[in-house]
């Protein structure tokens, strides 16, 4: 045999050799990690949660504000003291929150603690574009605000469900940017509803849930199964409570957005009356068949109820024929109404059912400009203006009390709430006013120095 055909056989030879071995290999590793696991080709099905996440997340946004704060008085004056002008009594600071496209003109909803008394706002899309957002409209008596922004006619959008339909028990989802975690997805379901949660807005009703909602999450949408908004996701409990959420029913949320967006504001619905609910000791007091309601202890003179025939002790049932459970219901059932809108009243009057159709005027209890500096909330009444709220900074504290009647300013009388406007802008200059009140049925005159 030649010399060469030796040659090719030995590494013909060696090369089947470490084919073997490879392949040999080969077969104890797969049978190694058989002896561990098994791998499944089965499809993977995905979730509902997953569909209504895909169609709604592209709506929702990721809100920057940067708001200018005042620092306290106090502390600014201490250290001008000690360093002099160096400090300036304002700061800069940034919230995030979140908030969700209803429409292709650009218009964003959102909570007003998000966005108030911002100077700039950044909108972040879903596919990581950023954009300027003007405030539209806020309303801090729900917590509500619509911003706006412009440049994109492709902008996608999500649908606003009903909120009445919704039942303790079905799913809810929320979508929003926790923390900074942009677009996250918590899952949970209808705890409870018409929750009278006090402090949070003045209309509580609130939708509660024990989907996670967290610092960033306020203005974010809270969907049912169907991918709808039912809620604005605004608050969670303090505390050690877990998994307890609020957010603010879309069909309250509507009503707002609808005027915030029309006008710019919230033009509230007003009905004259002070009431107060009936409860089981009320009930057992005055020997009623119902443990609801709201007794009239008060009509304000030529306000709608006056007009409207509403009496005192009455006893308001239903407006619209809607339960009114308490004082807090038919506040919100008004406070939510326009201006010249017509209600239906469903009123026990000695011990027979009535109703009466009231058109509700223009609230005229309110914090105007010129009251904001005083620090005074008023109202009308029947003989001059009734002191509702005083402010803790306000400078009349000390010398007027919530529940006093003003009645003239410097022996001017005082019909309205317009006229005290009127006569204290006449009188700013003036380094001492004379207010004529009435308290507790006793006529005084206070002297107040500037």
């Amino acid at each position: 045999m030649k010399k060469s055909s030796k040659i090719r056989i030995v590494i013909f030879g060696v090369l089947a050799i470490m084919v073997g071995f490879f392949l040999a290999q080969l077969s104890e590793d797969l049978t190694y990690a058989g002896q561990y696991f098994t791998e499944s080709d089965k499809e993977l099905e995905h979730s509902k949660f997953y569909n209504v996440y895909k169609e709604a997340m592209p709506a929702v946004v990721n809100i920057s504000a940067e708001k200018v704060v005042q620092m306290d008085n106090s502390m600014y004056d201490m250290f001008e003291e000690f360093f002099g002008k160096r400090f300036s009594p304002e700061r800069k600071m940034q919230s995030m929150g979140s908030g969700f496209i209803i429409n292709k003109k650009g218009y964003i909803v959102t909570n007003n603690h998000v966005v108030s008394q911002a100077e700039d706002i950044v909108v972040k899309l879903s596919d990581g574009k950023e954009m300027e957002g003007k405030i539209v409209g806020t309303d801090p008596e729900t917590d509500i605000a619509v911003i706006k922004i412009e440049g994109d006619e492709n902008l996608p959008i999500i649908k606003l469900g009903n909120s009445d339909k919704i039942k303790i028990g079905d799913w809810v989802l929320a979508i929003g940017n926790p923390f900074g975690l942009e677009r996250t997805l918590t899952k949970g379901i209808v705890s409870a509803k018409g929750r009278d949660i006090q402090g949070i807005t003045k209309f509580a009703n609130f939708i509660q849930t024990d989907a996670a909602i967290n610092r960033g999450n306020s203005g974010g949408p809270l969907l049912n199964i169907n991918g709808e908004v039912i809620g604005i996701n605004t608050a969670k409990a303090g505390g050690t409570a877990q998994n307890i959420g609020f957010a603010i029913p879309i069909n309250m949320a509507k009503k707002v957005v609808t005027q915030l967006i029309s006008k710019g504001k919230v033009d509230r619905a007003y009905l004259g009356i002070m009431g107060q609910s009936i409860d089981n000791q009320t009930q057992e007091a005055l020997d009623l068949d119902v443990n609801y309601g709201v007794i009239v202890r008060e009509v304000d003179k030529g306000s709608p109820a006056d007009k409207g025939n509403l009496k005192v002790g009455d006893i308001i049932l239903r407006v619209n024929n809607k339960k009114v459970e308490n004082m807090n219901t038919l506040a919100r059932e008004i406070g939510l109404s326009e201006p010249g809108a017509k209600v239906e009243l469903t009123v026990l009057r000695d011990d027979k059912k009535i109703k009466l159709d009231i058109t509700l005027a223009k609230s005229d209890s309110f914090v105007s400009k010129k009251q904001n500096d005083l620090g005074l909330e008023l109202k009308n009444h029947k003989i001059g203006i009734k002191v509702v709220k005083i402010l803790r900074n306000s400078p009349l504290r000390g010398y007027l009390e919530e529940g006093d009647i003003i009645l003239a300013i410097n022996r001017i009388k005082v019909e309205n709430v317009e006229d005290f406007n009127k006569l204290i802008e006449k009188y700013k200059d003036s380094r001492v006013l004379y207010l004529t009140i009435e308290r507790d049925g006793r006529r005084k005159l206070i002297a107040i120095t500037r």
